[in-house]
């Protein structure tokens, strides 16, 4: 979207003025929450976020709050005051009643946004792309995706900590609950196909194991080191797909074809305790 620089080092001012010139529009249009629900709009079906017919005038309908929501996320450094305040201009624009500059009807209104809505969005997005996904990005006639993982915090509340525990070395009230994410990326287009979390204290292996369906046969996995082990190779060349890692930094071989001896068997660890054979 246009607040975020994915990738600083290529910027828009290398593509010459028309381009230069269609990402500020862009931009411009973004920067309040109709612009914002207009270009990003077109990526899935507006039906998801239409409300029930004949209701009352509500100031944070689910279609305000997320966009108010979304502009807040892509927008570095923005309050909730700063969403409720877009969404006054929103309103004011279309000559309707202000909402209060109190944030808490906001606050509120985005904790009961359905986690099942964005979910749906979410897959109606991938599909969009998905339809426009061009056989002339592939890599050697392969379709390429990546597999990384990351850390993330949440708020310190109660609900949070009882299934998110706090990072090790951490006291209690003195930190965050923390969790892990491994992501399922198609490089071609750019774009989160799948992810699943757990806890901090898992191995990245065993959340990516969890992604082996979403990979066909015949496309090329690519990932760091981290994922460099015997058994998740293993499953993946079982399951036809090639793939392309980094060697693992406790592993000494040389250049060209090297041989791995089958490890011990470590159920648990590799797969996740309710691992089901693919």
């Amino acid at each position: 979207m246009p607040n975020i620089l994915y990738l600083p080092c290529f910027s828009h001012r290398l593509n010459g003025s028309r381009l230069r010139k269609a990402a500020k529009t862009l931009t411009q249009s973004a920067e309040d929450l109709s612009g914002l629900g207009a270009v990003g709009g077109r990526f899935f079906p507006a039906k998801l976020l239409a409300t029930a017919k004949g209701g009352r005038d509500r100031m944070f309908p689910v279609v305000v709050i997320f966009w108010a929501f979304l502009s807040q996320v892509f927008t570095r450094n923005a309050s909730c005051r700063d969403a409720v305040r877009r969404v006054q201009a929103l309103r004011a624009k279309a000559g309707k009643k202000l909402p209060s500059e109190d944030t808490s009807a906001y606050c509120q209104a985005r904790a009961n946004l359905p986690l099942a809505l964005l979910r749906r969005i979410f897959e109606a997005i991938g599909l969009w792309m998905e339809q426009r996904h061009q056989s002339g990005y592939l890599c050697s006639g392969h379709n390429v995706k990546v597999i990384d993982g990351t850390g993330m915090s949440m708020p310190d509340i109660k609900q949070n900590r009882k299934k998110w525990p706090y990072a090790g070395g951490q006291k209690p009230g003195c930190g965050f609950p923390a969790a892990q994410m491994v992501g399922l990326f198609c490089l071609s287009i750019g774009r989160l196909a799948r992810f699943v979390t757990s806890s901090w204290k898992c191995h990245e292996i065993p959340l990516a194991r969890q992604l082996l369906k979403w990979i066909n046969p015949n496309e090329v996995l690519l990932a760091d080191r981290g994922f460099c082990g015997w058994i998740l190779i293993a499953l993946f060349l079982r399951n036809k797909v090639h793939v392309v890692l980094r060697l693992h930094q406790a592993r000494k071989d040389k250049s060209g074809l090297s041989v791995w001896k089958k490890p011990q068997w470590r159920k648990n660890w590799a797969f996740g305790r309710n691992f089901q054979r693919p």
